[in-house]
This record gives structure tokens, C-alpha cells and sequence, in this order.
């Protein structure tokens, strides 16, 4: 009887089984790792460009990579606590206006402010729920975020109409905003850093 010997597989099948292997192991890394430089690189060269001369890049202190990162941090954090202050309020208060008259950027500025407070702020609810929304068609099911509820002028039929974000595949920074009765939407147990990985993996990651 001949010996039994199991199939092996081709070399190049087995070496294209080991790329695919160690691509999927260092690419995620190496990839965050690249985001997390190139930040750091542009909050120094930016905050470079604010510091005199005389400060950066002369001295030893200022030219330690990341250091502008951290100065960043360190005045967002300094100003936010000013504008606690009464000073803080009535500077708030002047930009506000400054900008709420200034023709085209009325419309930027305002649209960017809430968006910021809606997805940094502590006392909203948005971006805080994943639901299930039978769009673009009827018994088609989409991932969808709940963002607000709608005005009183928009109640149909004396049902509360909900705003949901319906994110686009794979960057979920763009997309549609639908107004839906919440009779239409189906609660999700899935929390928005589950909808959104998802979102951007086209369904793969679960």
C-alpha cells in the first residue's frame, strides 16, 4: 500500500496566503500610526507659524516633535476655561455677533457651530442612538443615527417626527437627513461605534 501523504499546496498559494496574512496585520497599524504623525506634524508646523521667531525652532524645547501638539491642547484648554469667565461670556458673545452679520460666513459660521455642539456636547442627545430606517424603499433596511427631533411645524398627522442621519458607505461623512414618524423607525441595540464600524467597513466587521 502506498503511503498516504496530504496535499500541500503550491508555494505561491502558500506565499500569497502569508502577504494577505501580514498586509491585514501591520496595515492598521502602520496606517494609525501615520494619521497619529502626520497630526502631530501639522499642530507643530501650526503653531509654529504663531510663535516668534526667537521661540521656535531655536530652542531645544520647541523642537521636540509633538510639543506644538501639546501647546495646542494646552490653549484650547486655557480658553475654555476664560470663557467661563465674564470676560470669557461677553468675547463669546461679541464673535457671535461679529460673524451672525458678516455676509456669507453668517451662514458657515452658524452651520459649523451647532454641528460642533452637537457631536462635542455633553447635554445632547445626538449621535447617541443607531435606529433602523426602510430606506431608500419600503422593506429596504438602512443604518441610520438619530440627531434631533424635529420642530412642531413638521409633525404630520400629530405624530412626533424624528431627524435621522442615514451615513453614506464607506465614509459616513456624507449622506442623507430624513425626517421620519417614530411610529417608522426600529430601535437598535447596536452602539453608534458599532453602526459606524459597519458604516465604513461595508458590513464586513461585525
Amino acid at each position: 500500500m502506498a503511503n498516504y501523504r496530504p496535499h500541500k499546496r503550491p508555494l505561491w498559494t502558500r506565499l500569497k496566503r502569508y502577504l494577505l496574512a501580514g498586509t491585514l496585520v501591520t496595515a492598521p497599524a502602520f496606517i494609525s500610526l501615520y494619521v497619529v504623525i502626520a497630526l502631530v506634524n501639522i499642530a507643530d508646523r501650526w503653531v509654529k507659524s504663531l510663535l516668534p521667531d526667537r521661540f521656535y525652532p531655536d530652542s531645544r524645547f520647541f523642537g521636540i516633535p509633538g510639543i506644538g501638539l501639546i501647546l495646542l491642547v494646552g490653549l484650547l484648554i486655557l480658553i475654555g476655561f476664560l470663557t467661563a469667565s465674564w470676560l470669557g461670556k461677553f468675547v463669546v458673545a461679541l464673535t457671535d455677533g461679529i460673524f451672525a452679520k458678516t455676509p456669507v460666513l453668517s451662514t458657515l459660521y452658524t452651520t459649523l457651530k451647532q454641528l460642533f455642539h452637537t457631536i462635542l456636547g455633553d447635554n445632547t442627545n445626538s449621535f447617541r442612538q443607531v435606529v433602523f430606517v426602510e430606506f431608500p424603499r419600503k422593506d429596504c433596511w438602512s443604518i441610520g443615527f438619530v440627531t434631533g427631533t424635529c420642530p412642531s411645524e413638521t409633525r404630520i398627522i400629530g405624530d412626533e417626527m424624528t431627524y435621522v442621519f442615514v451615513p453614506t458607505t464607506p465614509n459616513p461623512t456624507s449622506g442623507y437627513l430624513i425626517m421620519l414618524p417614530k411610529s417608522q423607525i426600529r430601535i437598535s441595540d447596536m452602539t453608534v461605534e458599532q453602526g459606524l464600524r459597519a458604516v465604513v467597513s461595508l458590513g464586513i466587521t461585525q
